[in-house]
Formats: C-alpha cells, structure tokens, sequence
C-alpha cells in the first residue's frame, strides 16, 4: 500500500499540522496531488486557518506547473484539480512553489510511514521532532 504525507506550515514556516494517508494507486502524478489535496482540505477546514498566507510546496515540478497552469491540467486528474481550486478559493491566500525532495525531511518521513488508516495532527507548537 502506498501513501501520501504532508506538512502544512504557515507564512512564517511554523508547523501547524502534519498528516499521512493510505492510498491504493499506482501513478504517482495522481499521488502528489492527492497529498495537495488533502493538504488545502484540511487548511480550509479550519476557520483559525481563513485569511493566513498558506505556501504548498511539493517536490513534484509536474504538480506544482499543472496546479498553476490550468490548460496543462490532464483530464484525468480533472475532478482532483476541481477540488483543489475549490480549496483554495475557500483560503484565498495560497501558493504553489516547487522544492526538491531533499529539503522536506518530516514529509518524506510521513509519505513512508505507511499508516493503515488517515491520520492527521493539529500542533500548537512551534517545534516539532519526527521520530
């Protein structure tokens, strides 16, 4: 089984959730935004997230051209950009920005986890340690 993880920070880079999902697919184009997706759900689900500057990063350059370039948008995948434009309208304030896989150690790390079920962690912190 495979999964999606993702980190939501804020402007100001601080953690603010982290989150992990089994996913049952193969292509891995549909996987990072499947990880967008869940990622601007969850933000917009909060109404302490509203009016935030919020910044998706994804190691995927494909995601992130397709996420900003609507024509390039493959019709497959079309009901997932729905939601996702839909998501961030709701936020107003978001961004799309390409990062190497490299520079985002604690999603790699919940992206391998593999848990059986979603799970997903609010944090009022301003640290967090990944064990």
């Amino acid at each position: 089984m495979a999964g999606v993880g993702g980190v939501l920070r804020d402007c100001n880079v601080k953690v603010i959730c982290l989150f992990s999902i089994p996913i049952r697919i193969k292509d891995s184009n549909e996987a990072e935004l499947i990880d967008v997706v869940k990622a601007l759900e969850l933000t917009s689900s909060r109404e302490d997230m509203f009016g935030r500057s919020i910044m998706v990063e994804s190691d995927s350059a494909n995601m992130v051209h397709r996420a900003l370039t609507p024509s390039n948008r493959l019709w497959c995948y079309q009901e997932l950009f729905i939601l996702a434009s839909r998501f961030s309208y709701a936020l107003r304030t978001v961004n799309f920005t390409h990062t190497k896989r490299e520079a985002n150690h604690m999603q790699t790390n919940l992206r391998n986890k593999q848990f059986q079920e979603s799970v997903s962690l609010w944090l009022e912190c301003d640290v967090v340690t990944m064990f």
